[in-house]
């Protein structure tokens, strides 16, 4: 795992940039940080020309006490789910 500080650095640099940038995210840690970042960076106002992604988005728990924020709000693709 990356500091969430990097991650949200790399996230902004590519959509300052006009990038879409892809992370890989396995398990529940990295998804959850991915989510987050993305909340931080984007802040509702996404570039419509990024297709930002998370690869890999899965071996996401079920567990009821920890529930996965919904991404259905975030401009993500998601692959492998």
């Amino acid at each position: 795992m990356h500091p969430d500080a990097d991650v949200e650095a790399y996230f902004a640099a590519a959509e300052r940039l006009g990038i879409s940038a892809g992370v890989h995210a396995i398990g529940d840690r990295a998804i959850e940080q991915c989510l987050r970042a993305w909340e931080t960076v984007l802040c509702g106002c996404p570039s419509p020309a990024n297709r930002h992604f998370i690869e890999h988005f899965e071996i996401a728990s079920a567990r009821p006490d920890r529930p996965l924020r919904p991404a259905r709000h975030l401009p993500l693709d998601a692959a492998s789910i």
